[in-house]
């Protein structure tokens, strides 16, 4: 049962049937939706793909590290090439062509102590997974969940890192919430999650709005905001839960709006291709569906290591602030 790639045909062909006839299955899909992985749970521990979520180890088991493994940064992209990515965006924005763009790069990163099957195991983020070879990631974000008949999305934008030694979580949370430029953010991105969410179901309606979720990076705690959108599905979504997922790609938190014009600009302005970063995995267990978008993602290539991290950009920002929140993002 090799593990084998597929295009975004197959994979949803493959999803279908899979789905349709209650078969346990992984997916991970690349940013661009062109293609990617379905894999069984049997297929996935023997190419040794570790997958956990919400705590639930669904894949090939790592023992953790007698001590945590250490990785530092090697090379953050340099002012000068964000500028030129930054001018990009600003420029698309200004002719009115997007009005909020998820501007990501790249740092290369070395791992000073441990390997990333040491990262992952020690990792209690809310879905990880460690593919040899490919990627690992951390992720603090859903992109759907799929149970009785509902479908779920969990938009997290806004976010603000803080030092608990030097501030308090609610000093930290009265921040976040009072910043007029993250609040734009997310509503844009709330509206285009709710339009996401009509295409593929019914009766869709804001469930809880703007609400913060806090994760450790170090030393330091980082605040996001998320809300909750749902909606009713079709009785028989499980024959075509391929359709649906690929419908709703890529995830509206990490490109932005209007989404189709936004991604042309993003392939203009970003000077990498973001393969599986912020593409989107997800595990269906026979009756329900959980995936999340795939940020917090260290690219492995042979023996080198990129982290790639971002933020939203709007008419009211500033390149120096969101180089600097490009940076305290890499953790």
């Amino acid at each position: 049962m090799a593990m084998k790639y597929c295009d975004s045909h197959s994979l949803i062909s493959r999803i279908n049937s899979f789905s349709s006839s209650g078969k346990k299955f992984a997916v991970f899909i690349d940013f661009a939706a062109e293609g990617g992985y379905i894999l069984t749970p049997e297929q996935m521990k023997e190419g040794k793909v570790s997958f956990s979520i919400r705590g639930v180890e669904l894949g090939y088991e790592l023992k953790g590290p007698a001590l945590r493994p250490e990785k530092t940064v090697y090379a953050f992209p340099s002012f000068e090439d964000y500028s030129k990515s930054f001018s990009v965006v600003s420029d698309a924005i200004s002719r009115g062509d997007t009005y909020l763009l998820n501007l990501t790069s790249r740092s290369e990163t070395v791992f000073s102590s441990g390997t990333p099957g040491d990262l992952y195991a020690v990792s209690d983020a809310l879905y990880k997974a460690y593919f040899p070879g490919k990627f690992i990631f951390h992720s603090p974000e859903t992109f759907i969940r799929i149970k009785d008949g509902r479908i779920s999305a969990f938009p997290m934008k806004g976010t603000f890192r803080y030092s608990p030694e030097k501030m308090t979580y609610e000093d930290a949370s009265a921040v976040l919430m009072s910043d007029e430029k993250e609040l734009y953010e997310h509503y844009t991105i709330v509206d285009l999650l709710r339009n996401d969410l009509a295409m593929v179901s019914k009766k869709v309606k804001v469930d809880r709005f703007r609400y913060v979720d806090m994760l450790k990076a170090g030393n330091d705690i980082i605040l996001q905001t998320s809300s909750e959108i749902s909606g009713v599905l079709d009785l028989d979504w499980k024959s075509s839960l391929g359709n649906l997922l690929f419908k709703l790609l890529p995830a509206g938190s990490v490109t932005g709006a209007p989404k189709k014009k936004t991604v042309e600009i993003i392939r203009a302005a970003e000077p990498f291709d973001r393969g599986y970063y912020t593409g989107i995995c997800g595990y269906f267990d026979g009756e329900s569906f959980d995936s999340a978008v795939m940020i917090r993602l260290t690219d492995i290539t042979g023996n080198r290591y990129f982290y790639h991290s971002g933020g939203g950009i709007t008419f009211m920002s500033k390149l120096e602030s969101e180089y600097g929140e490009l940076k305290a993002k890499v953790y």
